[in-house]
C-alpha cells in the first residue's frame, strides 16, 4: 500500500512538471532554451537570466510610481492620498494575477526540461485563453465593487470619490495586466526574458509621457494618471501578443486554437491558484495595514504611498529571483536534476539577500531625499521616513522567505507553501495589529508587523522545504 503511494505521488509530481508528454519523437524536436538552466553554469546564466526580469518588473511598479509621482507634485495631497489608499486593492489584483501567471511559467518549463513540443505547444493556448477569461473576471470584480472596498477600508470621505474614479479605471486594464503576466511567463518558461523587459520598457515609457499630457496638458487629475496606465497595459499586452503570433516553432501563438485544455488548465490552476491566493491575501494583509494608517489621516496615508511606491523598487528587484528560481527549478525538475536545485536554491538566497539588503539599506539611508520627489510637505516627509526605517531596510527577509515557497513551486508544489506564507504573514499580521497595535496604536508600533511576520514565516517555509525537497528526493530514487 505503502508503494503504491509513493508512486502515485511520483506520478503527480511528473504531471505537474511535464503536462501531457509527447512521444520521444517530439521531446527530442522540442524547441531549446535559449538559456541552458539544466546543465549550464549556474550562476551565470542565472545572472543572465534575471537581469531583464527586473528591469521588467521595475517598469510594471514604475506604471504606479509615475502615477504616484505626478499626482503629488502636480495634483496636490487630497489626490497623493486617494491614490495611495486605492494603491493596496490595485496590487491585490496585480499580485494574484502574477501568482496565477506562476502556474504556466511551473508547466512549460517542467516540459522545456522533458523536451515536450506537443505538450507547449497545448500548453501555451490554454494559458493565453485563461489569462483572457481570468481577466475579464477580474476587471468586473474591480469596477464593480470599488466603492465597497474603499468604505470597508475606512478610506477619509475627503478623497474616498476620487480613491473610487482611480481604482475603477485602474481596474479597467487588469484584463490586458492578465494577458501581459501569462504571455510573459510563457516566454520565461523557455530562458527568454529579454523581450518581455523590452515590451512592459516602452509601455512604461508610454505611460509617463501620457501621464505628463492628460495631467499637466489636459488637466486632468486621478483620473488622468488611471487612464494613461490602463492604456499603457493595453499597449504591453498588445506587443507580447503580437509577438507569440509572430513566433516560430512550438511556441507560436494561434488564435484558431486558443481553446483550454480542461486538463492543462487544471494543472496551471494547480500550481497558479495557490499562488494568487497567496497574492490576495498577502495584498489583503496589506489592506489592514493600510486601514489602520488610515486612522492616522490624510499625511499619514500619502506618506504611506510615497514610501511604499520606494519599498516596490526594492520588493521587485528580489522578485526577479524568485521567478528565476521558479523556472530553473521548473526545468530542473522536469528533467529529474534533484541535486542541482538544492545548489540553485543556494545560489538564489545569497544573491536575493545582498540584493534585497544593499537596496533596502540604501532606500532608508537616502529616504529624505527619495521622499522628497513625491512631496514637499515635512510631516508627510518625516512619517515616510519611519515606515522606512521599520520595513524598507527588513525586505530582504521577504527576499529570502520568497526563495523558498518559489523553489517550491518549481518542483510542483504551492498549496502548502501558500497555507504556511498565510500563517505565518496574514495570521501574524492580523493577529499584531489586533493585540499589539490595538493595545497602544503608533504607526512605529504598527509596521513592526512586517519584520515580525518576516521572520517567522520564513522559519515556517525553511522547515517545510527541507521537508519537502528531503521527500522528493526519497521518491525519486524508488
Amino acid at each position: 500500500m505503502a508503494k503504491e503511494v509513493i508512486q502515485a505521488k511520483k506520478a503527480r509530481i511528473k504531471c505537474l512538471t511535464s503536462g501531457q508528454a509527447g512521444t520521444g519523437t517530439q521531446r527530442r524536436r522540442a524547441v531549446q532554451s535559449p538559456i541552458d538552466m539544466v546543465n549550464g553554469p549556474l550562476l551565470r546564466n542565472i545572472l543572465r537570466f534575471a537581469p531583464p526580469l527586473m528591469l521588467a518588473n521595475l517598469m510594471q511598479r514604475f506604471f504606479n510610481a509615475a502615477d504616484t509621482l505626478i499626482v503629488g507634485r502636480y495634483c496636490g495631497e487630497a489626490a497623493l492620498a486617494a491614490v495611495g489608499a486605492a494603491s493596496p486593492i490595485v496590487v491585490f489584483f496585480v499580485w494574484s494575477l502574477n501568482g496565477l501567471s506562476i502556474g504556466a511559467d511551473v508547466l512549460i518549463s517542467g516540459m522545456y526540461g522533458r523536451r515536450d513540443d506537443r505538450g507547449i505547444a497545448a500548453s501555451l493556448h490554454t494559458a493565453y485563453g485563461l489569462s483572457v477569461i481570468i481577466g475579464v473576471l477580474y476587471t468586473l470584480a474591480g469596477i464593480l465593487f470599488a466603492s465597497r472596498i474603499l468604505d470597508w477600508m475606512a478610506v477619509p470621505r475627503e478623497i474616498r470619490g476620487q480613491a473610487a474614479l482611480y481604482m475603477r479605471i485602474y481596474c479597467s486594464g487588469l484584463i490586458f495586466t492578465s494577458v501581459y503576466d501569462f504571455c510573459a511567463s510563457i516566454l520565461r518558461s523557455g530562458g527568454d526574458t529579454k523581450r518581455p523587459m523590452l515590451y512592459l520598457s516602452l509601455s512604461g515609457l508610454a505611460n509617463v509621457l501620457m501621464n505628463l499630457l492628460f495631467v499637466l496638458g489636459l488637466g486632468w487629475n486621478v483620473e488622468g494618471v488611471a487612464i494613461a496606465t490602463a492604456l499603457s497595459q493595453l499597449m504591453a499586452a498588445g506587443v507580447i501578443t503580437y509577438h507569440l503570433l509572430h513566433e516560430k516553432g512550438v511556441n507560436r501563438l494561434d488564435l484558431k486554437h486558443i481553446r483550454p485544455d480542461p486538463n492543462l488548465a487544471k494543472q496551471i490552476l494547480a500550481i497558479g491558484l495557490p499562488a494568487g491566493v497567496q497574492g490576495m491575501f498577502y495584498s489583503v494583509s496589506n489592506i489592514i495595514v493600510q486601514a489602520s494608517v488610515n486612522l492616522f489621516g490624510a499625511a499619514a496615508i500619502a506618506a504611506n504611498s510615497a514610501a511604499t511606491t520606494i519599498e516596490d523598487f526594492v520588493y521587485v528587484t528580489t522578485a526577479a529571483y524568485d521567478q528565476t528560481c521558479v523556472t530553473f527549478t521548473g526545468q530542473n525538475a522536469g528533467a529529474g536534476n534533484w541535486k542541482r536545485i538544492r545548489s540553485l536554491l543556494l545560489v538564489s538566497l545569497v544573491l536575493v539577500s545582498t540584493c534585497a539588503f544593499t537596496i533596502g539599506f540604501s532606500s532608508y539611508h537616502f529616504g529624505k531625499t527619495l521622499l522628497a520627489l513625491f512631496t514637499d510637505s515635512p510631516e508627510v516627509i518625516r512619517i515616510g521616513l519611519i515606515r522606512l526605517r521599520l520595513v524598507g531596510a527588513f525586505l530582504f527577509l521577504n527576499g529570502l522567505l520568497d526563495i523558498f515557497v518559489a523553489s517550491m513551486r518549481g518542483m510542483g508544489y504551492s498549496t502548502m507553501p501558500t497555507l504556511f506564507m498565510l500563517t505565518g504573514i496574514c495570521g501574524t499580521r492580523i493577529i499584531y495589529i489586533l493585540t499589539c497595535f490595538a493595545a497602544e496604536p503608533s504607526l512605529e508600533r504598527l509596521y513592526l508587523c512586517f519584520p515580525v511576520s518576516w521572520v517567522i514565516a520564513l522559519t515556517l517555509e525553511f522547515l517545510l522545504w527541507l521537508h519537502t525537497y528531503r521527500k522528493h528526493c526519497r521518491i525519486y530514487k524508488e
